[in-house]
């Protein structure tokens, strides 16, 4: 009982986690800079019981610039590729509004993900539309970090939820090296 207490403590501990938490962690995360250019990726998807889904490939192309408000931007195109055989395209537009602070939509994210960089982390929070294979949609928050490592590797952890319920989660190791 005790090991159970411990875990579900630790649980909700973890759910308060804020990125000023890693304030003073390095290497300093800078999300615009480190996706600009050609990023690769690795990762899996977890279902709700832990069990690995489904795993992929994923190729980033990201260029950086400035609005008509003189804001750093980012443009991120994605290429997946998933050992199911299924193969996905997706396209994020980041914009820094403040310094630490980030907005950026994608085709799939109804309304804007809200960013938070903080030293070697950034999270977002957003709302992510997912279609399922029988051509059905569902709505699931997605609560998304990265902590930038050394040997300029990121690592991402994306948990998914419904209702408050955990449902997915997706781990990626990006690098900057092609595999």
């Amino acid at each position: 009982m005790k090991k159970l207490s411990l875990l579900a403590l630790l649980g909700l501990a973890a759910c308060s986690t804020t990125p000023q938490y890693y304030a003073d962690q390095s290497p300093k995360m800078d999300f615009i800079s480190y996706f600009s250019g050609i990023t690769h990726g690795h990762g899996a998807i977890y279902d709700f019981r832990g069990r690995v889904s489904d795993r992929f490939y994923v190729k980033m192309q990201g260029t950086a610039g400035t609005d008509a408000q003189g804001r750093r931007t980012l443009i991120i195109d994605e290429d997946f590729t998933y050992t199911s055989g299924k193969t996905q395209k997706r396209g994020w537009n980041v914009v820094e509004v403040a310094k630490g602070k980030l907005e950026a939509t994608a085709a799939d994210v109804p309304g804007k993900a809200t960013g938070t960089e903080s030293g070697n982390s950034v999270q977002f929070n957003y709302p992510l539309t997912i279609t399922r294979e029988s051509g059905s949609t569902v709505t699931v928050s997605s609560n998304d970090w990265m902590w930038m490592m050394p040997h300029n590797t990121v690592l991402n952890r994306n948990t998914f939820s419904k209702f408050g319920i955990p449902v997915a989660e997706l781990v990626i190791n990006f690098t900057k090296t092609a595999p």
